[in-house]
């Protein structure tokens, strides 16, 4: 279902607002819940706004395992 609402509306998506969901549990870290990245990340554009956002008692090593995980995924599909 989500690749079918981003291949509709790709074209008009200025960014994407990123965070992983397991259930009704969301603002999980990428890489940890139900959400298909590499699927997302083939719909980013350079131009595109990446806005993390994650729940605030997360520690900093989870945030950066977030970044990481994130950065690999996107960069290989850029």
């Amino acid at each position: 279902k989500h690749e079918e609402l981003l291949r509709m509306n790709g074209p008009r998506l200025a960014g994407f607002h990123i965070h992983d969901v397991r259930g009704f549990k969301d603002h999980l870290p990428p890489g940890s819940g139900e959400v298909n990245f590499e699927m997302v990340a083939s719909f980013a554009r350079p131009e595109h706004i990446l806005v993390l956002e994650l729940n605030p008692r997360l520690n900093p090593p989870e945030v950066l395992e977030a970044k990481l995980y994130l950065e690999k995924v996107f960069r290989a599909v850029g």
